[in-house]
């Protein structure tokens, strides 16, 4: 689940806020695993709130293009349970939490070809700390899965976007979103 909001207090100033909810699983066994463990089951729970704020300022005279440059800060809880069969055929459980606190920078573009379409680039520079850790896994579990190069680290994120926005005519108050989006692998040598 993700909820994002915004509200511009004038012409050029913005405030935003976010709340993002993920629970997600893997399940892996032997043909697909080739960890410490014959076979887990994991379950992620991640939890972030965001707020923040911008400027954003015409750059033709329609006003159908705009730039925009956002910044702002985040914070939450990434948790995850491992439950199986470690490699004597034996039950295992482990338990791995991780408070988050993040930084952001989000300069954009804007194009609004039309009264009903709207794109937009975006290219978020993130910087995530992951801290208070608390863990069940062993020392040689938390290197095999890089766990340990996270503690009390932080690193940077890329994150490009394209997002297209679509209304309807008839229902001025519907739009249809589709956003595509990447992030990169923060460089080795941050985890060092």
């Amino acid at each position: 689940m993700d909820l994002q909001g915004a509200y511009a207090i004038d012409k050029h100033w913005e405030l935003t806020a976010a709340y993002f909810n993920r629970r997600e699983k893997d399940v892996y066994n032997q043909d697909n695993y080739n960890g410490p463990f014959d076979s887990s089951i994991v379950t992620y729970t991640r939890n972030l709130f965001e707020i923040g704020g911008g400027y954003f300022i015409p750059l033709n005279a329609k006003k159908t293009i705009t730039f925009n440059f956002f910044g702002g800060m985040a914070f939450g809880k990434f948790s995850f349970n491992d439950n199986g069969l470690d490699g004597n055929m034996a039950n295992y459980s482990r338990y791995h939490t991780s408070h988050i606190s993040k930084w952001f920078f989000q300069p954009s573009i804007n194009f609004m070809p039309g009264r009903y379409v709207r794109i937009s680039f975006t290219l978020k520079s993130s910087f995530v700390h992951y801290g208070n850790f608390r863990t069940y896994y062993s020392a040689t579990e938390l290197q095999y899965f890089s766990l340990d190069n996270l503690a009390n680290r932080t690193l940077n994120f890329i994150e490009p976007a394209w997002d297209f926005q679509f209304g309807l005519p008839k229902f001025p108050w519907v739009k249809l979103d589709m956003a595509v989006s990447g992030v990169s692998s923060p460089p080795i040598h941050q985890l060092d």
